[in-house]
């Protein structure tokens, strides 16, 4: 008997985008990204469901941030390469705003 395995979204991130200050900040704890890599309808496993949470990794300092995914709004500059971060991820994971990145995206696990 063979078990169908479901494709995890992983997404790979180039770019960042600041976040406004209405999505900023503990209280929201939000990674904005394309609309293209989330399903709000929570049909299509291949993509990012709206609202849970998911794991913002820099492989080259093994630092690790959590954040609740959703879609982008209305940010301009947010392509399907980019995510939107606030202050305090981008902080954590040792990136600034305007540099080429390296994140990678995946749902969190339970863990």
């Amino acid at each position: 008997m063979e078990i169908a395995m479901r494709k995890t979204p992983k997404l790979t991130a180039t770019k960042i985008v600041r976040l406004t200050p209405e999505d900023s900040g503990y209280q929201h704890c939000i990674v904005r990204m394309n609309n293209h890599h989330i399903d709000s309808k929570r049909r299509d496993k291949n993509r990012f469901f709206r609202r849970d949470a998911v794991m913002i990794i820099n492989p080259e300092n093994r630092q690790k941030v959590l954040r609740y995914a959703m879609g982008q709004a209305a940010y301009t500059g947010m392509t399907k390469e980019a995510i939107g971060i606030d202050y305090d991820a981008m902080d954590s994971l040792g990136v600034r705003y305007g540099q080429d990145v390296h994140l990678v995206i995946r749902p969190a696990s339970r863990l």
